[in-house]
């Protein structure tokens, strides 16, 4: 019974062994460091991955913000100049009553007042084309791109 237990471990030898068993064999004791090395490597894979796609988001959420800021800016100054020329007509109008010396004190107050809200505007509107500049030369200058600031 032996040597058919022998004849049958010999016919299995005898077998052509698939390629990843012949592989295994041939890497013996050091496959399992090979392993460990493969996987280690992967995680380095991985954790590269993670923080280049959370760089990129960075980059995008920069762009957003300052194209936003742009567009606001953008937008504030168009009403900003629209009120302020309106404005200015009003105070034109009033200022040459007052020359004729037919202003009523109404109109005088009027005129004041508007006087005050031309200033204002005008420096909501300096304001505004600061911030318009900023964004642009942000974004133009590629400020928030990754690959610049590394």
């Amino acid at each position: 019974m032996s040597s058919e237990s022998s004849s049958a471990a010999d016919a299995q030898s005898a077998e052509p062994k698939s390629p990843v068993e012949l592989i295994v064999k041939k890497l013996g004791p050091g496959k399992e460091l090979i392993a460990i090395i493969i996987f280690f490597g992967g995680g380095v894979l991985w954790l590269v991955g993670y923080f280049e796609t959370k760089a990129k988001v960075k980059e995008l959420r920069c762009f957003a913000h300052e194209s936003i800021w742009l567009t606001r800016s953008e937008i504030l100054l168009r009403t900003t100049y629209e009120e302020e020329s309106a404005l200015a007509d009003k105070v034109a109008f009033l200022d040459q009553r007052k020359k004729d010396g037919a202003i009523l004190e109404s109109e005088n107050s009027d005129l004041k007042r508007y006087n005050r809200d031309l200033i204002d505007l005008k420096e909501k509107r300096k304001m505004a084309r600061d911030r318009f500049n900023q964004a642009e030369k942000r974004l133009l200058d590629s400020e928030c791109s990754i690959e610049d600031s590394k």
